[in-house]
Order: C-alpha cells, then structure tokens, then sequence
C-alpha cells in the first residue's frame, strides 16, 4: 500500500479495513495480496477478494466455509462485516470439528 499515493504515512504490517471509492464512471478493480512466511521458512501468498458494502449486507442466508487452518503455520482470519445503517445485525459463528463438536473460538 505504500505505493499508492496518500497511504505512505501507513505504518506496516497494516491491519485493517481499507475503504476505496471512486468518482470515475467505469469504477475501479481491486485485488489484495497477503503474504507471510510460515514457520518452516516457506513464503505464502493468497489473494483477499475485495466485499462490496451493498452486497455484504444481502447475504441473510447461512454461509459454509467447509475448511480452514489453525497450526503448522497457517491461520485464518475471519472479517465479519455489519453493513446495516444503524441498525444492530445478530447472528451465530460456531466452529465444528470434524467429529460434529463445537470448537472454543478464540477472539482477539
């Protein structure tokens, strides 16, 4: 990010929420890149797809996400976004092993 004017004064490792906008009539694309060395010394890199605000608070449905890492290295993170204006969005996150049992979730 520190090549994109005005966000040089960013302190890195930046975490956070980036919002873009912009003016012009075709838009504008974007694509995150995260990359980390995991403990093993090997360099990993995964795309973080951009979310829409306007359509992040259309999904009222439950949502899936069948695998995903803790240990060995590797960590997921999960955004969770509130895009209603005003208004308090509830709902349930569980962790279920593979076994069927719940998973302590460790928040920070």
């Amino acid at each position: 990010m520190s090549q994109i004017d005005g966000l040089g004064p960013l302190k890195a490792p930046f975490q956070g929420v980036l919002r873009i906008t912009t003016s012009a009539p075709g838009g504008v694309s974007v694509v995150g890149l995260r990359g980390r060395v995991n403990e093993r010394g090997d360099y990993l890199v995964t795309t973080t797809p951009p979310v829409s605000e306007q359509a992040a608070g259309a999904a009222a449905n439950e949502t899936y996400l069948p695998h995903w890492v803790d240990g060995g290295g590797y960590a997921t993170q999960f955004l969770l976004l509130n895009t209603g204006a005003g208004s308090a969005n509830t709902g349930t996150f569980r962790t279920i092993s593979q076994n069927g049992g719940l998973l302590p979730l460790a928040l920070w």
